[in-house]
């Protein structure tokens, strides 16, 4: 299963980021979840992370673990243009 997820980052500077998404890669390893990719918005401190999991809980439980609250959670599918 793939997601979306948006995490608010106001209380992080990079430095801490990069280090709770290689925590977040370490313990989603464990869980069979895997983040393929960030997008990070400077001026809002969002970051919306693309990951691959078996359920969503998985994905909910990789993030709290690493120290990063999730605001919200989509299940997506590939769209082909």
């Amino acid at each position: 299963m793939t997601f979306i997820d948006v995490h608010d980052t106001s209380k992080f500077d990079r430095n801490e980021l990069q280090n709770i998404l290689e925590k977040d890669r370490e313990l989603g390893s464990r869980r069979g979840v895997s983040l393929q990719r960030c997008y990070y918005n400077r001026s809002n401190n969002k970051m919306f992370c693309l990951i691959e999991g078996p359920s969503r809980d998985d994905v909910l439980e990789t993030h709290k673990q690493s120290g990063l609250d999730v605001e919200d959670i989509w299940e997506v599918q590939p769209f082909e243009l």
